[in-house]
């Protein structure tokens, strides 16, 4: 090969490796400026509070003395002294538990109650981050709510400080600016060594004029995981500064509001020595404010010392490490995915045909692992939330418990992608996979779209049963290019990576932007990244076509009567298959409900289910392996079935989150080799096999979906008993069945 030739490959290669840092290293600061502004805000608002809550143990005290709330005299003087405190309050209310404005310093004065939109917030509904405190930015301010208790409620009032959210913005443009320059370092020192690596050895030589796909799939994970590694580093200790900035002026606040009320006492007359209890009222305020250890007055002077309490910021420094660990295991998902559509591309993209045929060229499979990936963003962005946004909108709906009406979205979901699934197979073989999965775009893109603009409980409902029609219908049509395949178990396992990968960072990077564009704007950004993914599909794979290998209509009715009343396919489908796929709606809609109910962030929640994801990708491969060599399909079946029972056992022991927790990693182990087990098994009943591998992998679906919509349903009446007490009947439910499936399946 010539010089010129060698030269371009390599230039080729620089470009490449270019964008992709560019593009990886974008992606990880927006999660990252994202993740900062979030907890920087949370910092601020613990900071305010802490000023604040020097007034709620002086409103307190006097409640407990026997005076009335409805006729507090000098409520007005005492709200002041927050001004005076934090010059930037604009006001400063007492809020009932009802939302009427019961004292104000400001304009909301004029006003008898706060709106709606704040009064889930001023009753520690939603926004809290922690047990006395919630906050809530609306439009130009923030509103910031502390507890008022006293001997007989323990919610008589709310203390509402509202700022502007201007104030809340502090060290985020130095972040922001030192961010740009620490991504720009990066990229530049990371081009240096791939520049220095392709030019000045020989690793990247051409052989036959191709480049080693391979040898630069690995150079190009290991430059980009390093910069990764190197930035969460430097990003850490950004956030280590900012957090210690914002611990200071909670001291700060602390040191002004007991200074200023020993000088109220000095003015009096009294010195330190004289005051009694002094003692105590220190201890009892360092006690109410978790990020102080101790408060104690100088010897020999009215000075007041604050210590911030290491406890508290170590702790609160470990929730920074695992949220910069979240992005960065999303960071690595999305890289490595991107990387290796990159490598696949690079390596030569397969000719399209300017007509459909059936000729596939071998690394289609790869390019419908970038697709499904991407699309996947889309689809899953909203998993962690829509049990969330129905508990928002709720409204009783003809007489159903509440329990079941907030599972309704996700089967209504779930229903429509069965009868989209049903109705696509008959279209693909008529049709061809291509327009069924543009439609499946338009679909799901509207209903993405009617999601974000649903203002009531049924409107959301149908919203989600469109965008669950348009998710099946592309579904669908994927799956049967999928199964025509060359290499058809290679390319499923493709599918499936690249399937699990988009879920879960489009569930991490949805529950953070949640956080900080609201649930709308998700479904908006969801609805435009499942459009991008049908662009990608058109420029790549569009037109391939699958082979259609359907039987006769009488012929493939016939062999549907002899699935649906075959009695090993009904013994596994409603003892085992139905049962698993009922348990592990337990993710989708009842760990958000009961997250959210013990104050875990919508971040958290996403993180949990990358912690199940995790369990997926990492786990199946090397359980899989194991169980297909030691254990038949069947005997994988059962013992994926046990250890899904056993964590239900585990949450009704304890009933804690970390219970909780628990569950959702063994649902996650139990996936990672037994939709193996399941599908292995499913396929290779004897009246799948003549139904065809089209049409098994089609019934497959619908039944998969028919176990995702009866989950809710399932949840919501054994909910009917209490969480803890539901969950343990649904595995006592699961256990019996499992036990009749041992004793009737005698295959």
């Amino acid at each position: 090969m010539d010089e010129y030739t060698q030269k371009r490959a390599r230039r080729k290669l620089v470009v490449l490796a270019a964008i992709l840092l560019a593009v990886t290293m974008a992606f990880t600061g927006m999660l990252n400026y994202l993740a900062f502004t979030d907890n920087y805000r949370q910092s601020q608002v613990q900071s305010f509070a802490v000023a604040g809550k020097g007034t709620v143990s002086k409103i307190e005290a006097a409640l407990r003395y026997g005076k009335p709330l409805e006729n507090f005299y000098g409520m007005t003087e005492i709200l002041l002294e927050i001004k005076r405190v934090i010059p930037g309050v604009d006001e400063v209310n007492i809020i009932a538990s009802d939302g009427q404005i019961l004292y104000s310093t400001g304009s909301l004065a004029e006003a008898r109650k706060i709106s709606d939109e704040l009064l889930q917030t001023a009753n520690f509904a939603q926004g809290a981050i922690r047990a006395d405190c919630s906050y809530k930015f609306i439009r130009e301010y923030c509103h910031i709510y502390l507890r008022i208790s006293d001997s007989v409620s323990p919610h008589l009032a709310s203390l509402e400080m509202v700022l502007p959210a201007g104030d809340f913005s502090g060290l985020v443009g130095t972040y922001l600016t030192r961010l740009i320059a620490y991504v720009s370092i990066i990229v530049i020192a990371a081009l240096g060594c791939l520049l220095f690596i392709i030019f000045r050895t020989r690793l990247m030589a051409l052989k036959d004029g191709a480049i080693p796909q391979k040898r630069v799939l690995a150079l190009l994970l290991l430059i980009l995981g390093c910069s990764q590694l190197v930035y969460s580093g430097l990003n850490y200790a950004l956030f280590q500064e900012a957090y210690l900035h914002t611990a200071g002026k909670s001291a700060a606040y602390i040191e002004q509001v007991v200074t200023d009320n020993l000088a109220d006492i000095s003015e009096k007359g009294l010195t330190l020595n004289e005051i009694s209890g002094l003692e105590e009222y220190l201890v009892e305020t360092a006690a109410g404010i978790p990020e102080i250890e101790k408060i104690e007055v100088v010897s020999g002077t009215q000075c007041v010392r604050v210590l911030i309490s290491s406890a508290h910021l170590d702790k609160k420094m470990f929730d920074i490490f695992l949220d910069m660990l979240t992005v960065l295991v999303i960071s690595i998902f999305f890289m490595i995915e991107l990387t290796l559509l990159a490598t696949l591309l690079l390596g030569g993209r397969p000719a399209t045909p300017k007509e459909e045929s059936v000729e596939i060229a071998p690394n289609t499979s790869g390019l419908i692992r970038g697709l499904i990936f991407l699309a996947n963003i889309g689809l899953f962005m909203s998993i962690s939330f829509v049990p969330l946004v129905m508990n928002k909108l709720y409204q009783p709906i003809a007489g159903l418990p509440p329990d079941i009406v907030l599972g309704l979205p996700i089967s209504a979901e779930m229903l429509a992608g069965v009868a989209a699934i049903i109705l696509a197979g008959r279209l693909i073989a008529q049709k061809g996979w291509k327009p069924i999965f543009y439609l499946g775009v338009l679909l799901l893109t509207a209903g993405c779209f009617l999601s974000g603009t649903s203002s009531g409980a049924l409107s959301f409902i149908f919203a989600r049963s469109v965008a669950g029609c348009g998710a099946g219908f592309m579904m669908m049509a994927l799956r049967s290019l999928v199964v025509m395949l060359p290499e058809q178990s290679a390319a499923i396992a493709e599918f499936s990576a690249g399937a699990v990968a988009g879920l879960n960072c489009g569930a991490v990077i949805g529950g953070m932007l949640a956080e900080r564009i609201g649930y709308a704007g998700v479904f908006y950004l969801s609805a435009l990244i499942v459009l991008l993914s049908a662009f990608f599909a058109r420029k790549n794979i569009a037109n391939y076509r699958a082979e259609q290998t359907d039987s006769a209509p009488a012929a493939a009715w016939d062999n549907f009567l002899r699935f649906i009343t075959d009695k090993n396919a009904l013994l596994f489908l409603l003892l085992i298959f139905l049962p698993l796929l009922a348990a592990g709606v337990f993710l989708n809609y009842a760990f958000p409900l009961l997250a959210q109910a013990h104050n875990l962030s919508q971040g958290n929640i996403s993180r949990v289910f990358l912690l199940n994801g995790i369990c997926i990708i990492y786990l199946g491969p090397v359980l899989t392996k194991l169980t297909t060599r030691y254990l038949e399909s069947r005997e994988a079946l059962l013992l994926s079935s046990l250890v899904v029972i056993a964590g239900m056992l585990l949450f009704m022991h304890y009933g804690t989150i970390a219970a909780a927790l628990a569950l959702v990693v063994l649902l996650g182990i139990s996936d990672s080799f037994g939709t193996a087990a399941q599908t292995g098994y499913f396929l290779n009943l004897r009246p799948v096999r003549q139904l065809g591998l089209s049409k098994g992998i089609g019934y497959f679906s619908i039944i998969v979906n028919i176990g995702k919509m009866l989950g809710p349903v399932i949840f919501g009446l054994a909910f009917t008993w209490g969480v803890q007490k539901g969950v343990g009947v649904l595995a006592v439910f699961f256990a019996v069945m499992l036990a009749l499936f041992l004793l009737m399946d005698k295959k």
